[in-house]
């Protein structure tokens, strides 16, 4: 079986309001509904479902088991109290919401209760969801990949998580993006604006078919009629090579959804002269310092590699730490963003430009805020004029000075 390409999410919507979307929804032609316990709306979309005369058969419902329902004895029973406010008797996918906090519930004890409802006729399919790398692997362990469905993770424009959508497809699981319009932000992104322009479509149209053309299935929520017919069009439409380029280059790993005491520890991965460095962030919390994580990774940096401070997250002023290396004659990178001397301006990139902010400013407020925007088409000339190199114990002083915190 496969998991549709298109479907209805419910997430903040409750009673008559997703009673009515999904009514709405169904009326359009939607025939996914993607729902979660924690959503407590699963007895309304059962309701809407029931009222709308579409049978069962033609629907592929989805839900996910909350966190207090992972441990062996409480998840089958809250999937049977799932299935009964939605009036059916099975569901066609059944995913893990988030891994059990502080590893409570080991991944291989409720993949397999997961596995044992689905034998049970509970649910035709089986998945996971904000599931990371090694998550990922845990759960193949445990059940193996070909009966993971799916791993249901944020992605949008701004948060593509290449490595985990490439890890999944090398194993055959698709993956689903949920806040694929990054709450409504990227609607406003001038790259997006200017690619709907010219094919005369929303910017919504554009990001979902993004997402599908790169083989990922999309769950976009709505309260308005007009935004779910149109978001429906997005299955039409077809970007070409350099629409596909443009969206990619937007990437600023700007992750929304990270809940304290629930989100896995997210990681970054470092690179240098082509060689792949320890995630500095391995073990840390928002808001935490990470000097005292810093030294493994700055060992392993070599003479020719400069510090890269980025925004993770430009709502929550947050910053993180990477690593790329430049040419010893000419200032090429071979990872995007730069950072030049630590008593200069550091550049984060922000979507598709660059914001500049002094580094006491970037250390005291977690990235701080913009003291001048530069356009991407001036960045080479800063590039070559500004760059300077770093060796390993610059740059354990500087991020020890630094102390900045991160937001996974």
């Amino acid at each position: 079986m496969s998991i549709p390409q298109f479907g209805l999410g419910t997430f903040r919507l409750q009673d008559k309001v997703v009673k009515a979307s999904v009514r709405h929804a169904l009326e359009l032609g939607y025939r996914a509904i993607d729902t979660a316990q924690i959503y407590e709306n699963e007895a309304a979309v059962g309701e809407a479902i029931a009222e709308s005369g579409v049978s069962r058969e033609a629907l592929f419902i989805t839900t996910k088991i909350w966190v207090a329902n992972l441990a062996k004895g409480r998840l089958i029973p809250s999937l049977q109290e799932s299935l009964s406010k939605l009036q059916t008797d099975y569901v066609d996918l059944t995913l893990i919401h988030w891994p059990s906090p502080n590893d409570q519930v080991p991944v291989a004890e409720f993949m397999a209760e997961l596995l044992q409802a689905k034998q049970a006729g509970l649910t035709r399919q089986i998945g996971i969801s904000n599931f990371t790398l090694d998550l990922m692997q845990q759960a193949i362990d445990a059940v193996g990949a070909e009966a993971i469905a799916t791993n249901q993770i944020e992605l949008s424009p701004y948060l593509q998580n290449r490595q985990v959508a490439a890890f999944a497809r090398q194993h055959g699981i698709a993956i689903t993006s949920y806040m694929t319009l990054a709450y409504g932000r990227a609607l406003q992104d001038e790259t997006i604006k200017a690619i709907a322009e010219r094919y005369n479509a929303t910017t919504a149209q554009v990001i979902l078919a993004w997402a599908m053309q790169l083989g990922y299935a999309v769950i976009p929520s709505s309260t308005k009629r007009d935004n779910l017919a149109s978001n429906l069009l997005a299955q039409q439409l077809t970007l070409n090579e350099q629409d596909m380029a443009q969206i990619a280059a937007l990437e600023c790993n700007g992750r929304l959804v990270s809940p304290d005491g629930l989100a896995p520890h997210w990681g970054l991965s470092l690179t240098a002269a082509g060689r792949r460095l320890p995630a500095c962030t391995s073990g840390v919390r928002a808001g935490k310092p990470f000097a005292d994580k810093i030294d493994k990774a700055a060992q392993a940096v070599t003479d020719r590699t400069v510090a890269v401070i980025y925004r993770v997250n430009r709502h929550r002023q947050a910053a993180a730490v990477c690593c790329c290396s430049i040419g010893t004659r000419s200032p090429r990178l071979t990872s995007s963003p730069i950072m030049k001397s630590d008593k200069q301006a550091i550049p984060l990139p922000c979507r598709h430009r660059w914001r500049c902010v002094s580094p006491a400013i970037a250390g005291q407020r977690r990235g701080g805020f913009p003291l001048a925007t530069v356009g991407a088409g001036q960045w080479p000339a800063i590039q070559c004029r500004q760059i300077v190199e770093a060796n390993a114990a610059m740059l354990r002083q500087f991020l020890h000075r630094l102390r900045c915190t991160v937001l996974p």
